[in-house]
């Protein structure tokens, strides 16, 4: 049996690396290595939430504007250790502590204002880990001007925005300002 590819389709990068080790420890005559393991980072995970539940505590009634900075700066921390889950359990932490108020109105007000608004932070983050190779300087700059433009979307969508949550509102009450 040959583990030649059949030629009327291109290889996936995976089935390129498999052929490779297969055709090399043919070579060498050692056994096949067993394939990496492939899993979703969970520290990132619980670490982006928590920040997420610090962040809360930056906006009223608690107030405490100064926790907005290690908060986020965690986020951007984790964001280059995890995908997309890491921004969305941002989100879910963040959001979901925010805003419990509005659970008086039913799950059905809830739950998709927290999915939806905690997707845009997913989405911010799924775009910030494909940039982790990019050098430091440009990454930052990718990592400011994308939460200006992620801002941006979350207060005009949907149905006009929810402008809740947006990080310069703590920063207002803070005595450098």
């Amino acid at each position: 049996q040959r583990d030649d590819p059949p030629p009327s389709r291109s290889l996936s990068s995976n089935e390129c690396r498999h052929h490779l080790r297969v055709y090399r420890s043919r070579l060498t005559g050692r056994p096949l290595p067993p394939a990496p393991q492939y899993h979703r980072p969970v520290r990132p995970i619980v670490i982006s939430a928590l920040a997420g539940l610090a962040l809360t505590l930056a906006f009223p009634p608690v107030g405490a504007a100064w926790l907005a900075v290690p908060a986020v700066s965690l986020f951007l921390w984790c964001a280059r250790r995890g995908g997309w889950w890491v921004g969305l359990a941002f989100g879910l932490g963040f959001f979901g502590s925010l805003f419990p108020w509005l659970s008086e109105l039913g799950v059905v007000a809830y739950l998709p204002l927290l999915l939806l608004e905690s997707a845009f932070l997913g989405v911010y983050n799924g775009l910030l880990y494909r940039a982790r190779a990019w050098p430091d300087w440009a990454w930052w700059v990718a990592a400011v001007g994308g939460w200006g433009l992620m801002e941006f979307a979350r207060e005009r969508y949907p149905l006009g925005g929810f402008a809740w949550g947006m990080l310069g509102y703590p920063a207002g009450t803070y005595s450098l300002t």
